[in-house]
Formats: structure tokens, sequence, C-alpha cells
């Protein structure tokens, strides 16, 4: 059988994404993933699982956390609660999750045996070659949780969305399609269907060729007309239970489109969407299809260090003439700038964007957990943090951009943890004044970013 993820019941928003990354994970074949099964306890009320996977090496009982920022303890089986400091600096004691997963899987072997013994005059063909494996599963990057574990008094291993395949690669099968086959058949699930962020076959007259990349807010997908053009797709997904409040979002960011295209009209260094349409449950907008490689991709390949400056140089002009026309960006990002076939840099996707001299539009604000957006952008209950949103959000993101390009890897992973080296010391060749201008961008504080901001215009005589 084809591997899936059955739905037992409905997952929450933001445990949407991690289960289809992780369906896309799995092999092709004998790998069922079922999402919030309930099984029946002594006394209370049925005990909802957060994923059961049913696969030929085992029998796994995985407890789901999308935790972010550090866990002060270290992780073992002998606690019972443990300490988590969030990004915002917040410190919260929460259950701990290997001992729930243990407990868990203890319930759902007493409930399978409960049921082989009930079901065994109707010829039920499953046993146990092993106990069922309890593990937990931090639906997060790596560098976006800090965690250790106490491998010696852990008996329950830990993953992240860069490790779970070590839950099931490289181990013998134990069952058959056949006896998987039985288990799922007692459990008698009536499977909900799920709306969430799945990849549409076509949207309007356009086929779905390949998503480029997803976001919280929208996903960019290469696509192709009825026609045969290829063209650049985005498309806001809308929850029907916020219609008429998603509506107004594609007011305001079609309105903003809308001046941002006059202010930056001939801008040499824009790669402008159409006008917003609405299909379905989707807000769409196209563009002209461009070869193209992203910084992103870029920034993997291995470049000189001048050539690294050259292309930096092209995405500062870009931006200041961004800014010289009045417009901040508010969202620059590695996949929102793109190299064409001819060398020339192309920003896209201004839906966040800033223009002076109107209010800022709060709606369809830009990830809140990108390491590219300028701390003031982020949300907090800290008044000082409510600054008026301005060129230095731009600076900001460009520092943060070029720090990684130049040394190869982020300046730091988290809010949580800010010291780093400098680039001089990653790459003496650098010019220790071009260190310092770059590394001021990324300062907390928006007046510090000015320094750096001047010293790169006078340095490049931009």
């Amino acid at each position: 059988m084809d591997s899936k993820i059955i739905y037992a019941s409905t997952p929450k928003e933001n445990e949407k994404l991690p289960l289809q990354l992780l369906e896309k994970a799995l092999p092709g074949r004998d790998h069922i993933v079922i999402f919030g099964a309930h099984i029946p306890t002594k006394g209370l009320l049925d005990r909802e699982l957060d994923i059961l996977l049913l696969s030929p090496s085992g029998i796994y009982i995985i407890e789901l956390k999308y935790w972010k920022g550090k866990i002060l303890n270290t992780l073992h089986n002998l606690q019972k609660s443990i300490r988590i400091q969030w990004p915002d600096g917040r410190v919260q004691d929460k259950n701990n999750p290997q001992l729930q997963a243990s407990d868990q899987g203890r319930i759902l072997r007493s409930d399978i045996d409960s049921k082989l013994i009930r079901d065994r005059s109707g010829g039920t063909r499953f046993r146990f070659k092993q106990p069922i494996v309890p593990a937990v599963f931090f639906t997060v990057k790596k560098s976006e949780l800090e965690f250790t574990v106490d491998e010696a008094r852990s008996s329950v291993p830990v993953y992240t969305m860069d490790t779970i395949r070590q839950l099931w690669e490289n181990k013998p099968a134990l069952y058959t399609e056949q006896e998987l086959q039985s288990l799922i058949n007692m459990f008698k699930i009536e499977e909900q269907k799920v709306e969430g962020n799945s990849f549409p076959e076509a949207i309007d007259e356009y086929r779905i060729e390949k998503l480029l990349f997803q976001r919280a807010h929208y996903s960019v997908y290469k696509a192709e007309s009825e026609f045969g053009r290829k063209v650049f797709l985005k498309a806001h997904k809308i929850d029907p239970k916020l219609l008429k409040d998603q509506e107004q979002v594609l007011l305001d960011i079609t309105k903003r489109d809308g001046f941002v295209s006059a202010k930056l009209e001939g801008n040499p260094y824009v790669l402008f969407h159409s006008n917003n349409f609405r299909f379905g449950q989707y807000i769409c907008s196209v563009t002209m299809w461009q070869d193209h490689m992203t910084l992103e991709k870029i920034m993997k390949e291995k470049r000189s260090i001048a050539d690294k400056i050259r292309i930096l140089k092209e995405i500062f002009k870009a931006v200041i003439s961004f800014h010289e026309a009045g417009v901040f960006h508010r969202d620059l990002h590695p996949r929102n700038i793109m190299m064409q076939s001819n060398g020339e840099i192309k920003c896209m996707n201004f839906d966040f964007s800033r223009i002076v001299g109107l209010r800022t539009v709060k709606q369809g604000m830009p990830d809140a957990d990108s390491m590219y957006l300028a701390p003031e952008l982020k949300p907090s209950e800290d008044a000082l943090h409510q600054l008026d949103i301005d060129q230095h959000t731009d600076y900001y993101s460009f520092g943060f951009i070029a720090y990684e390009f130049l040394a190869g890897s982020k300046p730091y992973e988290s809010d949580f943890k800010l010291s780093h080296l400098s680039l001089k010391e990653i790459h003496p060749e650098i010019d220790e004044e071009l260190s310092f201008a770059i590394e001021s961008l990324i300062h907390m504080t928006q007046s510090e970013r000015d320094f750096g901001w001047k010293f790169l215009r006078d340095e490049w005589g931009i």
C-alpha cells in the first residue's frame, strides 16, 4: 500500500505544514501515519494520540511538539517537567514530552492487546514482534530549538524536521503489508478531510508544475497557462472561516500593489506580479516566467569573496532605489531576490511594503519567525519595539543577508542567542571596516544601523 497520512481528527493550523512535510519524508510504500486517533482509557475520557506511525520496521507512537527557543533542562526520562525559554524571552514550565510519549505507548499497547483478544475469532492476524517505540518529534528545524539529550537516561529518542527520517531508515522489516493493514482495520477510523497547505494541481487556467517556495501566508509556484506560457504564480489560500477578513486583506494588498507599482514604475530591479485575482479558495497573481536563480541557491554555491561582494552591491543598489522612491520592502529574503540568466538582479513580493506618506498596513505582515525580519517588525508586548517602520527594517534584512552570504552561515540562529563571530574573524581577507559596517546593520537598535548603511554607500560609491 502507498504511504500516507490518515487523519482521525482535524489538526491545528500550526500542525498542518509539519504533517505535510512528514508525509513527503516517508518512503513511498507501507508507511502509514495516523494522526489524532482516540483510544479508551479506564475510567477516563478517550485519549487522543498525536501520531501513530505504522511501518515495516516497527510501530511508533510520536509526541508532536511545535516549540521554538531553548529547552533549559537536559532532556531525559526521569523528570516530570521541563523548562523552555521562548524566542521572546518568556520562560515556561511544560510537561516532559518524553514521558508523555512513553505513557501513550503503554496505553496504546493495552488498547491493541484488548482489540486482539476481541477480534481473535474474526481471524485478525497480528502479533507484536517488538515493543511499541515512543518518540518525540519537534516540528521545527534543529536550528530553531536548542536542546540537549542525556542519552544515558533517555530511552525515548528525540527528532526534529532535519532528523525524523532516522526513525525508520536503515532498519530491518518486521511487519508485512497485510499485518499493517490488519492493525489499521482494528482502529475503525472515520477519516477526516483536512484542508491545509496541500499543493493544487491547477489554479484557474494555470497548471502547477512545481512549488518554488512556501511561506506562512502564501506559496509561489512555477506554472503554465493553457496556451503554454510559463509564469510565476503566487497563491494566498483563504480560510473560509475568515473569508470576510481575508477579502479585506486582499483589498489592502491590491491597493498597496497599485501604489508601489506607480512609485517603482520603470525600476530595473523590480519584478512585479499582475493584478490580484480570486479563484475559489485562492487569492492569486501571476507574472511572466524569467530564467533565474534565487539568491537562496546562489548563497549555497562556492563563490569568491569578490564575486559575493559584487552581487551584494547590486542588491544594495536595488534597495537604495526603492528607498529613494519612498518604498520600504520590509520582507527582503534570499527567496525574494533573484538573479536572471543575464546577471541582472530582480526583487519581488512587495505585498508587505510600506509607502512613505501612507499608513502602515498591519494585515499580511511577513512571517514573524523569519530570521531576516527586523526585530521591530516582530510581534512584541514591549512598547519599545513598536517603532516606526521605516528604511531601517531593510537595513537589517540586507545586513543579515550580506553576513550570511559572506560568512557561509547566519550570524545567529535564534532571537535569544545573538553572539557571533565577526566577518573579519571568519575571512581575514575581508576589510575590517567593511566587516564592522555589515555587522552594524544587524544591530537590534535601529539608529545603530545608520553607520553601516552610510559606510557602504560611501565605500561602494552608490
